[in-house]
C-alpha cells in the first residue's frame, strides 16, 4: 500500500493545534459553543481514515469495504460495457435488415 503523506501531515497538524490550544484562555468575544462548532466543522472535513489511528478496528473494516467496492466497481463496469456492445450490435443488425428491405423495395 502506498504511504499517504497527507494523512500524516493532517494528523500532526491536528495534534499540534490541540496541544497549542490546551490551557489557553479564550478571547472575551469568543464563546465555548462557537469553538465547539468550529472544531466539529474541521473534524467533518477530515476523513474518518485520517481521524482514527492505524490500530482502530474501524479502519480495517473501512479498508475491507473499499476493497469490496473496487471489486464491485470492476464487475459493474464490465457488465455495462457488455450491455453497450450488445445494444450496438442489435442496432446495427436492425439497420442491416431495414437497409436490405429498402434495397429490395426499389
Amino acid at each position: 500500500m502506498v504511504k499517504n503523506v497527507a494523512e500524516e501531515i493532517a494528523v500532526q497538524l491536528c495534534e499540534s493545534v490541540s496541544a497549542s490550544l490546551e490551557g489557553k484562555k479564550l478571547a472575551s468575544f469568543t464563546t465555548v459553543s462557537s469553538i465547539v462548532k468550529v472544531t466539529k466543522a474541521i473534524e467533518g472535513l477530515i476523513p474518518l481514515s485520517v481521524r482514527t489511528g492505524p490500530a482502530d478496528p474501524r479502519r480495517k473494516e473501512l479498508e475491507k469495504m473499499e476493497e469490496e467496492k473496487m471489486v464491485i466497481d470492476k464487475e459493474a463496469e464490465s457488465l455495462v460495457r457488455k450491455e453497450l456492445w450488445a445494444g450496438l450490435v442489435e442496432f446495427l443488425m436492425a439497420q442491416t435488415v431495414v437497409f436490405a428491405r429498402l434495397k429490395w423495395a426499389i
